[in-house]
């Protein structure tokens, strides 16, 4: 049983990689958005929240 606990404890920890990892690059897209101009800043922090 002590695999299968192991085992539980890394696909849970990569879940929490992937989610940190996808808001990180989300965020990244929407300043660059900003920066471009296809965003205005109030635009960029409202879908940053959400």
């Amino acid at each position: 049983m002590d695999g299968f606990g192991d085992n539980i404890k890394k696909l849970l920890l990569a879940g929490i990689g992937v989610v940190a990892t996808t808001a990180e690059k989300s965020k990244e897209m929407l300043d660059e958005m900003v920066e471009k101009g296809e965003l205005t800043v109030e635009q960029g922090k409202a879908l940053n929240e959400e």
